[in-house]
């Protein structure tokens, strides 16, 4: 039963890092400023241009 408990445990605690993780990188890209308008942006070869 400890064991159980024990692995449950492990798996929130990753799940919660995930979350956790991903939360913070959503901030740093919000308050981060790295676009502009007017900007290019090339993800996997495409190209394309950031505007509101």
């Amino acid at each position: 039963m400890l064991t159980s408990a024990g692995v449950v445990g492990a798996l929130l605690g990753l799940s919660a890092r995930t979350a956790l993780d991903n939360a913070f990188a959503g901030i740093q890209v919000a308050f981060a400023d790295g676009l502009h308008v007017g900007d290019v942006i090339v993800v996997n070869g495409q190209w394309g241009a950031s505007r509101r």
